[in-house]
């Protein structure tokens, strides 16, 4: 500023070589405050002009290190410099850097914190960043809420800080005797609150604890439980309604325990009419199918010509007789099926086993001669290592009512695919068909037991309703799950994996 020919004022920092052009003095003053050999100046200089030209400086400047005067009169003119408890309430300091070079804060042998720092964390935000510091701060031997500014040169520098604090005790001592004072009036007004309760309640506490004691017992069982004796009031009406309560428990109890006992008498009796109908199934099932199977065979060594040459009514009627007698075998079949569902004698028996010649292979040798007489070909896409952890008897029959669905309603000529894929780790196992399918709106009427989805394209295709179901109830026991996809008029794909 001087070079432009304009006075400078402000708070700067001399070395020690400018100090020693000042005097000696000056510079003996200045370690003796503070032990720094610089020294911080509050002053100012102006230019002396000859015209244009700059003949001269006038310089004025006062010390600030120990200058203890100066922030004494800043305490008590702005901060009114009240003591408490023998310490000042108020205090101010001057930082040359990190340093105090003049302060009233008291500190060992109760003279100033002259020559003192300040903490790390208000120097990197007061000195370094140039941002004021507020908060509680540790000053010396005390908390003190506190200001912080940082103190610049004329040319803009940092070169130290100016503080202002107030004693936290002073206001803690205050807040603790204003908190003791409102909790003394909130315990008195509890203690009297407290008494006049008790002598309120006290005339409600007996009937109270009668009726919890009778609530209890009718918790626990006891139909009998009541109220003795009369009260006034509400609590008067409140036993009268636990009283009336507990006469409707103990009339509605009697009335649901005959009303269990009928039911656990019916239950019986059903019980034992289903244990007669399954036994009675798997009987029957069983002495039909010997005899039914020597009829089949009669049938058909007589319709294949074995026994002599048919002419074509004989040979339509006997085609007549042999569907029937081929429904009777698979609902023979799956009535056994059911009785051992039924009687839980189906339990999975788990074996390492290859899929293809265990399973597969034996349940299309039977359909031999169904895929001949209709021109159906197979597409066997299971390959012959595939092994799974499952019990191969179950599994056959799953097969046998898959394959025995898609001959019975597949297409004429059309191809039934056997085929296995892995689908999050697992093995999924299908069986499709070209044929009519399954409308959409039946797909949930599959794998339920006697249900049967007709289609006028079915006639003469009648089915038991039971072979999905027989299915469903095997993958289940194996920890599995089976769908089926379908597009109608197209064809139909049922799906199983095993768990």
């Amino acid at each position: 500023m001087l070079k432009k020919k304009k006075s400078v004022k402000g708070v700067y920092v001399l070395t020690k070589s400018l100090l020693m052009d000042e005097g000696t003095s000056l510079y003996q003053r200045t370690i003796d405050t503070t032990g720094e050999s610089d020294a911080m100046i509050m002053g100012t200089a102006i230019p002396v002009m000859h015209g244009e030209k700059m003949i001269g400086i006038i310089s004025a400047g006062f010390l600030l290190n120990g200058n203890n005067d100066l922030v004494d009169e800043i305490r008590d003119s702005i901060l009114y410099g009240d003591y408490y408890k023998g310490r000042s309430v108020n205090t101010v300091t001057i930082f040359m850097g990190d340093k105090r070079i003049a302060t009233n804060v008291v500190g060992e042998n109760a003279g100033r914190a002259t020559g003192t720092r300040a903490s790390e964390k208000i120097v990197s935000t007061v000195m370094q960043n140039g941002d004021p510091w507020t908060g509680r701060a540790w000053v010396v031997d005390a908390w003190y809420l506190s200001r912080y500014e940082s103190i610049r040169n004329p040319d803009g520098g940092i070169i130290g800080m100016l503080y202002a604090g107030e004693l936290e005790e002073k206001y803690r001592d205050i807040r603790f005797k204003a908190v003791t004072s409102i909790l003394s009036v909130i315990l008195a007004a509890m203690v009297f609150s407290i008494l006049v309760f008790t002598f309120i309640a006290w005339g409600i506490l007996v009937p109270v604890k009668n009726l919890h004691n009778a609530t209890l017992m009718l918790m626990n069982g006891d139909r009998k439980a009541r109220i003795k004796g009369n009260y006034s009031g509400e609590i008067g009406h409140l036993t009268n309604s636990f009283n009336n309560m507990a006469n409707d428990i103990e009339k509605h109890t009697l009335e649901i325990e005959k009303k269990q006992k009928e039911l656990a008498a019916l239950n019986n009796e059903l019980e034992l009419t289903n244990r007669n109908y399954i036994d009675m199934l798997g009987f029957v099932s069983h002495e039909l199918k010997n005899p039914l199977a020597s009829a089949v065979m009669g049938l058909h060594t007589v319709k294949d010509g074995y026994l002599g040459e048919l002419n074509e009514k004989q040979l339509k009627a006997l085609n007549s007789v042999a569907e029937s007698l081929d429904y009777f075998k698979d609902l023979i079949k799956n009535y056994l099926d059911l009785s051992r569902l039924e009687k839980g004698e189906y339990i999975v028996q788990r074996q390492n086993i290859f899929l293809k010649s265990a399973v597969i292979d034996p349940v299309l040798q039977q359909f031999t001669e169904e895929f001949k007489s209709r021109h159906i070909s197979i597409d066997l896409g299971v390959h012959d290592d595939t092994k799974v952890d499952a019990d191969p008897d179950l599994l056959r029959i799953v097969y046998d009512n898959l394959i025995s669905n898609a001959v019975k309603y597949g297409k004429e000529g059309g191809v039934i695919r056997l085929r296995e894929k892995i689908v999050d780790g697992r093995f999924v196992f299908s069986v499709y068909n070209e044929g009519v399918g399954i409308p959409k709106e039946k797909m949930t009427l599959l794998f339920k037991k006697f249900s049967r989805i007709y289609r006028a394209e079915h006639a003469g295709k009648r089915g038991t309703g039971l072979g999905l179901y027989s299915c469903h109830e095997i993958i289940k026991k194996h920890g599995g799950k089976i769908w089926a996809e379908s597009v109608p008029d197209k064809w139909v794909e049922f799906s199983f994996e095993i768990g």
